[in-house]
């Protein structure tokens, strides 16, 4: 699927980058689009987010865009009220 084709890319981005934290991000992004929460939760705390440390405020817009995807990811499972916090 294309979904899966762009994890490849944003594999490939990342491996070029370990800090770009939006080739992460995305990836993660790409996950929760095929309704895989626990790999998008996994990629967007386990990999974006660190890579948003490391990069050094070098993403703002990523950092923003990370707390929509866990809001999202949280209302997904059920939890509307941690979802409102990342909102």
């Amino acid at each position: 699927s294309i979904l899966k084709q762009a994890i490849q890319y944003f594999d490939a981005a990342v491996s070029m980058d370990p800090d770009y934290a939006p080739g992460y991000l995305n990836k993660a992004n790409a996950y929760a689009l095929l309704n895989d929460v626990v790999k998008a939760k996994f990629y967007v705390e386990n990999e974006a987010e660190p890579a948003l440390i490391r990069s050094k405020g070098k993403y703002p817009k990523t950092e923003s865009d990370v707390f929509v995807l866990k809001g999202i990811l949280e209302a997904r499972s059920g939890n509307k009220t941690k979802a409102m916090e990342y909102f």
